[in-house]
């Protein structure tokens, strides 16, 4: 296992959350990352939680974090008000760490296992100070409209594992830190509900089984591009999971499962991908 850093760009072509969609749903993945295709207007959480992230971007690097929210994209930018609102409550919460203690913001890493490698980016990377040891904590903020709900899934989630397991194995030996775990930061997204800073924990044992799922999947995403290059697969009608409904899950590409191409014109194709 080696683990390269990539930078401060927007997530790569490998990041782990084309992983993990492809996980959760084939259809998802073939709507998402072969054709390209988002939503012209996102679903208001994943609005805010984009508005929110360019926000805290700015704020930990020195910038304000208001004009950052002012000039969001324009796909997003109807939560922009909503995340000016949200934000001043956040910092006044968890005031910000000294400058000289963050490591890093908006950093992503490449993490390889067996032959596949992967990248996942880190909100924020902080030394911090604990019964007079310095140790390396990992940040993530995600905005969330059923907090405890949130709560439950995050043990499955490989958007977050994924960071215990850099974090623990690489980047905190490389910088001759003990690792102090990772922390989530929940913002709600109802106006109501109080912020939630919850450290989450994984046992090594679990961590080694999520490696291998992990190298299961990103060869299965290996077959299937190749497939797709080969045009042996329609993008169009790759199996979906259907496991939104019962579970509650509210995916972008909901209208293009239920109606079909019928409704593409809700879709553009990503810039930049």
């Amino acid at each position: 296992m080696n683990l390269e850093r990539t930078g401060v760009s927007s997530e790569s072509s490998r990041g782990i959350h084309r992983i993990s969609t492809l996980m959760r749903c084939a259809a998802a993945y073939g709507y998402g990352y072969i054709l390209c295709l988002e939503p012209t207007v996102p679903r208001d959480p994943l609005a805010l939680g984009t508005c929110c992230h360019l926000a805290l971007e700015a704020h930990y690097n020195g910038r304000p974090w208001l004009d950052a929210i002012m000039r969001a994209p324009a796909r997003v930018s109807f939560m922009s008000g909503k995340a000016a609102a949200v934000i001043p409550r956040y910092l006044a919460k968890w005031p910000m760490e000294n400058p000289k203690d963050i490591l890093g913001v908006e950093v992503e890493y490449a993490m390889t296992i067996g032959d596949q490698t992967f990248t996942r980016r880190f909100d924020r990377l902080i030394a911090e100070k604990r019964r007079g040891r310095c140790v390396l904590v990992a940040y993530d903020i995600k905005t969330a409209g059923r907090i405890p709900e949130r709560l439950r899934k995050t043990s499955l989630d490989p958007t977050l594992f994924t960071q215990e397991m850099i974090g623990r194995t690489v980047i905190a030996p490389a910088l001759g830190l003990e690792w102090g775990g990772l922390v989530l930061d929940l913002i709600p997204t109802d106006g109501k509900s109080d912020f939630v800073r919850q450290p989450l924990h994984w046992s090594q044992e679990m961590l080694n089984r999520a490696e291998q799922s992990l190298l299961y999947w990103m060869r299965e995403e290996e077959a299937l591009l190749a497939q797709h290059a080969r045009r042996e697969i329609d993008p169009w009608e790759l199996e979906q999971s259907f496991q939104c409904y019962p579970q509650g899950f509210k995916c972008d590409f909901g209208p293009l499962c239920t109606t079909g191409k019928i409704e593409r014109g809700r879709f553009v194709k990503k810039t930049g991908n």
